[in-house]
């Protein structure tokens, strides 16, 4: 029994540590013309580049600046935004939306993109490179 709960306890500590490391999460939120926009990215590292990231981008109307239209104007926007990254090789977006909200999803997989992709999506750069651009467009970084 007390093997079992040092093995757990080790595992548990290698996740709360050694993941971390190999990840950065950085987010961002607006307040723009009433509409109450929350970005999250998220990268997995592997050596010197991502190997893995996700973006999720929710966008919100509440009280005197919720209408139907815009909500249905920024669904229309997101869906777009997800056509377009849909038709890159290695990324998969998708759109979600209820009553007040739209949410676009976005995974990149780098082994998918093409090395010119890479680029464009921050996909080359090693994590330091990226967290201090992340940081200097407005994310806060961990």
């Amino acid at each position: 029994m007390k093997k079992r709960m040092g093995i757990g306890l080790l595992t548990f500590l290698f996740f709360l540590t050694g993941c971390n490391q190999n990840r950065l999460v950085c987010t961002a939120s607006d307040d723009t013309n009433g509409i109450d926009t929350d970005v999250k990215y998220t990268f997995i590292f592997e050596k010197d580049s991502a190997s893995k990231a996700t973006m999720k981008a929710t966008s919100s109307l509440s009280g005197e600046n919720f209408s139907e239209e815009l909500i249905s104007a920024l669904e229309a926007s997101a869906l777009n935004a997800a056509e377009d990254y849909n038709q890159v090789d290695g990324i998969e977006a998708k759109v979600s939306s209820n009553k007040d909200k739209v949410t676009l999803d976005v995974e990149i997989l780098a082994a998918g993109l093409s090395e010119e992709n890479k680029k464009l999506y921050g996909m080359d750069l090693d994590k330091e490179t990226l967290k201090k651009q992340l940081e200097e467009s407005g994310y806060t970084c961990k």
